[in-house]
C-alpha cells in the first residue's frame, strides 16, 4: 500500500512523498537514520556537487 501511495503522490505532483512516506517505511523495514541520511543526504549532496574541470 505504501508504494502505491508514494507513486500516487509523485504523479500528483506532491513533492512531499519522500518525506512522508518512503523515509517513514525505510525505517520500518529495518534502515538506520544513518543509511537514510546516506541515501536522501549525502549521496546526492556528492552526486550533484559542482566541480572544476582542471585545463591544462
Amino acid at each position: 500500500m505504501m508504494a502505491m501511495a508514494f507513486l500516487w503522490d509523485v504523479r500528483s505532483g506532491n513533492f512531499d512523498a519522500i518525506p512522508r512516506h518512503l523515509i517513514p517505511s525505510m525505517l520500518a523495514n529495518g534502515f538506520t537514520e544513518k543509511e537514510v541520511d546516506q541515501i536522501t543526504v549525502r549521496n546526492p549532496k556528492e552526486a550533484f556537487k559542482i566541480r572544476t574541470r582542471r585545463t591544462e
